[in-house]
């Protein structure tokens, strides 16, 4: 099973500006027990991406399966993509890539902002939840396939967990703030 282990840490940079507006952890993605990627950043970026993009995430179909793409990752099919949209001179090719392809990996493609440590595209691909990417930063490519309802749904609920120990533990008022707009722009409960 895939799934985001998190653990809170006291910040490790408590002098540095907009370090009061964080909430700091150990973020680390895991498959059955084996560490995939881990780093420690700020929890609410990743509560926040997949606040923003969880529906897209777990609803949207692919925008191009085409016969030649078939049976490959959503990392690779957007590989394949991007490769024919940028050897190509068509002008309706430049459009395509702006009504689907960059819609669609801007709310597909997590990356912890401010970082290269933990990136992947995730999403419905050939009607299956799938986690992937091809150049991944230890040099190899990974697909696996999951529950992307669950998948979604349990990091929220991780988040949240890791908040209620931080407001015990390491509350702040600006990250509170943060917390409180996250609650009202998502329509979601954090705190309880």
């Amino acid at each position: 099973m895939l799934k985001f282990d998190l653990k809170l840490l006291p910040h490790p940079y408590i002098d540095e500006p907009g370090c009061d507006w964080e909430v700091w952890g150990m973020i680390a993605l895991e498959h059955n027990g084996i560490v995939l990627s881990e780093c420690e950043w700020d929890i609410l970026v990743l509560l926040e991406w997949f606040l923003a993009n969880g529906d897209a995430v777990k609803h949207d179909i692919f925008p191009f399966d085409e016969i030649s793409v078939l049976g490959k990752s959503i990392a690779e099919k957007l590989h394949i993509q991007s490769c024919k949209l940028r050897d190509s001179d068509e002008e309706n090719d430049t459009d395509y890539y702006d009504q689907l392809l960059a819609p669609y990996i801007q709310s597909h493609f997590f990356i912890l902002r401010g970082s290269l440590l933990m990136r992947f595209y995730i999403g419905i691909n050939e009607g299956r939840g799938e986690i992937s990417d091809k150049e991944y930063l230890s040099g190899g490519e990974f697909s696996y396939a999951i529950d992307i309802d669950s998948f979604v749904n349990e990091t929220i609920e991780s988040c949240r967990r890791v908040i209620q120990e931080w407001r015990e533990r390491y509350y702040t008022e600006p990250a509170w703030k943060k917390i409180v707009n996250l609650e009202k722009t998502y329509g979601v409960t954090l705190l309880r």
